[in-house]
């Protein structure tokens, strides 16, 4: 019964994701389009056939604060799914692929725990339906994919401590190596799991053979990653001590499980710690609460951190399910939760104040509706088409509000956008420098910014 429910918990998350990215239309969060960005230049250099440029950018050279392991894969999707726009359902359910990756790692982790396969099976799957885990998969986020290098490595290292082999001791150094060029914070979420499974033994300099293929990237930016560590550590708000040693505690409540996975958690950790498989339970334990304390240490504080944490609940769950099979039915009002969560605005779908207060501008916000409305971008691209090559001028340009989205203005977007679609034009925003001869498209918008962005396609004029 479990691995049939395990099944049909997999395919849910499937047809409600795609049908969520489907159906969503909202402008991209700024870091996200970063990310997207990132991702880009790696689909530049697979259309050129610049592949020596891909892997260096890939494995060890400077791109900013994050290593470009993330984004070298999206873009290598994208380039297989023929470009275009991002947000086709076919390049961004890439994200997709990661979370179900780290469903794998958490049912692998659990048989290598000795959890029985149906019960390993559905603890995986809980893992897809965790609020913020479903929420972040929606998006070009690395916190979303540096879950599956996380869950793969605690995976991995239950079959070093098992089989002490040369060949399970290399995979998980290069499961390592993949979570740091992933994003350099990976340690924060593997260490305490990996302190409690592994132990002393002659494979471990396999281990190190592995985890190497990261020291390219470590040698390159050093300098600058030593500078962005110093930032984060000395990132400061004016906020109670109390207040910043809650911040995780209290985000993972409201957003990461939510109050309905928070109690089935708890349900499943009674019953597992009374049973026969405590270690799967307490690995999974000490994966979510041993790196929450380690986040809670570091000043700068971001609700989806703690998103690489949360899949050891299923670990939880998986123990209690073996111990009681009829405990799994205790994780269906979580799937209903996450499922409401994710189609229905709600006060749930917002950071509360105490969270707020971290972060002086725009919060960001991962875990709401679908988005409908279209950004108008097409309405510009389709003049494009009909009118010679020439500049795009934009007048009177909105902000988008904070109600809506954490993100530059209309303006800056509109240039990716016709890139992406084949229409790779100037774009010039209100007083920018003017362009070569006259602009062939003038977009001009005709009321202030709403608090909604419906108005979009009814309230600008496109002129040739």
């Amino acid at each position: 019964m479990s691995r049939l429910l395990a099944a049909l918990l997999t395919l849910a998350f499937l047809a409600m994701n795609l049908a969520w990215i489907d159906r969503d239309q909202l402008i991209r969060d700024g870091d996200e389009e970063g990310h997207v960005g990132a991702a880009e230049l790696f689909l530049d250099d697979l259309r050129n056939d610049r592949y020596a440029d891909a892997a260096a950018k890939a494995l060890y050279e400077d791109m900013g604060d994050y290593p470009a392991l993330y984004p070298a894969l999206v873009g290598g999707w994208w380039r297989a799914m023929g470009g275009g726009p991002p947000e086709r359902v076919t390049v961004r359910g890439v994200n997709l692929a990661f979370l179900l990756l780290t469903a794998l790692g958490v049912a692998g982790a659990a048989r290598g725990l000795g959890v029985p396969d149906g019960a390993a099976a559905l603890g995986g799957a809980v893992a897809l339906w965790l609020p913020l885990n479903a929420a972040l998969s929606r998006h070009f986020m690395p916190e979303g994919a540096l879950c599956a290098p996380v869950a793969l490595a605690i995976w991995a290292a239950t079959r070093q401590s098992e089989r002490r082999g040369a060949g399970a001791a290399f995979t998980l150094g290069l499961l390592l190596a993949a979570g740091v060029l992933t994003k350099q914070t990976f340690p924060i979420y593997v260490i305490a799991p990996l302190v409690l499974l592994l132990r002393p033994n002659p494979t471990w300099v396999w281990v190190a053979l592995g985890a190497s293929a990261a020291a390219p990237w470590i040698y390159t930016n050093l300098t600058e990653q030593l500078a962005y560590v110093e930032l984060s550590t000395t990132y400061a708000v004016p906020v109670p001590w109390t207040t910043q040693a809650a911040y995780y505690p209290r985000s993972v409540f409201e957003v990461g499980l939510g109050p309905v996975w928070t109690v089935v958690l708890a349900v499943a950790t009674v019953v597992a710690l009374r049973g026969p498989h405590r270690k799967a339970a307490g690995v999974g334990l000490v994966w979510v609460l041993g790196g929450l304390a380690l986040l809670t240490l570091i000043p700068k504080k971001y609700d989806r951190l703690a998103a690489p944490l949360l899949p050891g609940a299923g670990l939880v769950l998986a123990a209690a399910v073996a111990t009681r099979p009829r405990a799994a039915w205790v994780a269906l009002p979580g799937v209903a939760w996450t499922a409401w969560t994710s189609w229905v605005d709600s006060p749930w779908n917002h950071p509360s104040d105490p969270i707020a207060d971290f972060h002086p501008g725009c919060v960001q916000r991962w875990l709401r509706p679908p988005f409908p409305y279209p950004s108008g971008f097409e309405v510009v691209a389709a003049a494009a088409r009909t009118n010679p090559y020439g500049a795009v001028r934009v007048w009177a340009a909105p902000e988008i509000p904070c109600a809506i989205q954490t993100t530059f203005g209309w303006g800056q977007h509109l240039g990716p956008y016709l890139r992406r679609v084949g229409l790779d034009r100037p774009v010039y925003v209100d007083d920018a420098p003017a362009a070569q001869g006259p602009a062939t498209v003038e977009v001009d918008f005709r009321v202030d910014e709403g608090e909604r962005l419906e108005w979009l396609d009814a309230t600008f004029a496109v002129r040739p």
